[in-house]
């Protein structure tokens, strides 16, 4: 897993770490050898950006690469499926939509997000937005998306 450094103040790497065989962030260089974003993009069988927000559906469908996640992304010869989980203001805009648009142009996955009551950081409150759907269904679309990641999933 590529988390990015957003991500990882929302949800740190040590715990994601529990439940994924590698957690990979952005960081100085050190002493151990990780994984780069070439070796990561040709590793992978399958390439699921979840959840997708506007600034890096942004960043994909622009080819703009500022961190380990957006470089790997661009460096990958597959499709990715992007899960996009952004607030409604954001997915209604002319931008976001020709953004996703373009990801699909491209050959890319788009699975699209489902209103829903949600969290929001920001409010603190529960509020109608565009998310992504359940993991049960994320999982259907996976499936009939990618069929020959069936026995990854």
């Amino acid at each position: 897993m590529v988390m990015t450094a957003a991500a990882n103040a929302l949800l740190p790497a040590s715990t994601v770490a529990y439940v994924c065989d590698g957690v990979f962030l952005d960081g100085a260089p050190g002493l151990e050898k990780r994984p780069g974003h070439l070796e990561l993009a040709r590793w992978s069988d399958a390439f699921v950006v979840l959840p997708a927000s506007a600034n890096l559906i942004g960043q994909a469908a622009n080819g703009i690469a500022p961190n380990l996640l957006t470089t790997t992304i661009l460096a990958s010869t597959r499709p990715v499926v992007f899960c996009p989980n952004v607030n409604g203001a954001m997915w209604s805009k002319k931008a976001v939509q020709r953004n996703v648009q373009t990801l699909l142009e491209d050959g890319h996955l788009v699975i699209q997000p489902e209103l829903a009551m949600v969290y929001e950081v920001e409010s603190g409150k529960m509020q109608q937005s565009w998310a992504m759907p359940d993991p049960e269904q994320i999982v259907k679309r996976l499936r009939e998306l990618l069929p020959t990641i069936e026995s990854f999933v």
